[in-house]
């Protein structure tokens, strides 16, 4: 079963969102889709990067439609500049309040913003923080602690996933806020799956190196060329490192067109899906 939903907000907006976490907790996710936005093909029409060759009207707009739609109050959102690296950002209560209390801070945009250079996740324990990241294939990982009331998300392309991000986004969570591993609930959400990355055999041997059962997350296409299931290669790593209560997303997003927009399948030219969650 499909872990995650389509959910209609108030303002009309269709995104994704993780019933196990909304429905159960003080939590607000989601993860958006293509359509709802103002851009223009090939970015059509609810591109959320920034790093497109998309108007920036545009963009701030989609993201505007976006960041409202999840209703935080006095919502302060978190930016990491991405880098297909495995460094994790922390933003604390006062982290949160001097951003509020900032003037001039925002663009166009009716919330307060933080931006972490050269990071790849973020964690917090600050409500009405929205923590984001940007995917057109790189498999999104949501982490959530219910007994400390904290939350992490990673951006895990295969570099990332390769420095296990995810497993270093709850690291971070349990030097932070003292989560502990088996409290932590996982969310490996839509991405490229296994059916459509395809790796060369220097990607391959970097997984195997670290991996012995690489070969029940990959595929010998008998010419050179691999198919990794990074969803699963996560959720491997997540649960040696004592993670077990972990659900995994059936959506790829370079199969579904319609639904989302895929680095590999547009060859780069393309718009970006924006993942997220808030505590409230």
């Amino acid at each position: 079963m499909e872990v995650f939903n389509t959910k209609i907000c108030e303002s009309g907006l269709e995104v994704l969102n993780i019933p196990e976490l909304d429905d159960n907790f003080s939590v607000k996710t989601f993860f958006t889709m293509r359509s709802g936005g103002v851009s223009k093909q090939p970015f059509d029409s609810l591109n959320m990067g920034f790093n497109t060759e998309d108007d920036r009207k545009a963009v701030e707009e989609n993201r505007r439609r976006a960041f409202l739609a999840v209703g935080a109050y006095e919502p302060v959102v978190v930016y990491p500049n991405q880098v297909h690296k495995a460094e994790v950002a922390c933003v604390s209560h006062d982290d949160a309040r001097r951003a509020r209390q900032k003037e001039n801070n925002k663009v166009n945009e009716p919330f307060e913003i933080i931006r972490f250079a050269e990071t790849d996740a973020v964690v917090t324990n600050a409500k009405n923080v929205i923590l984001t990241s940007l995917h057109a294939d790189c498999i999104p990982v949501w982490l959530y602690d219910p007994v400390n009331h904290a939350a992490g998300l990673a951006h895990a392309g295969w570099r990332g996933t390769r420095a296990n991000i995810a497993v270093k986004t709850a690291s971070k969570m349990h030097s932070e806020y003292g989560s502990r591993f088996e409290d932590i609930i996982a969310v490996i959400g839509p991405g490229i799956s296994k059916c459509c990355f395809e790796v060369g055999g220097e990607v391959y041997e970097e997984f195997a190196s670290e991996l012995e059962n690489i070969n029940d997350y990959s595929t010998d296409d008998g010419n050179g060329k691999y198919h990794l299931d990074l969803k699963g290669i996560n959720a491997c790593l997540l649960r040696k490192a004592g993670i077990n209560r972990i659900f995994i997303s059936g959506f790829c997003t370079c199969c579904e067109k319609d639904m989302f927009y895929s680095y590999r399948r547009e060859a780069g030219r393309t718009g970006r899906m924006c993942a997220g969650i808030c505590l409230v």
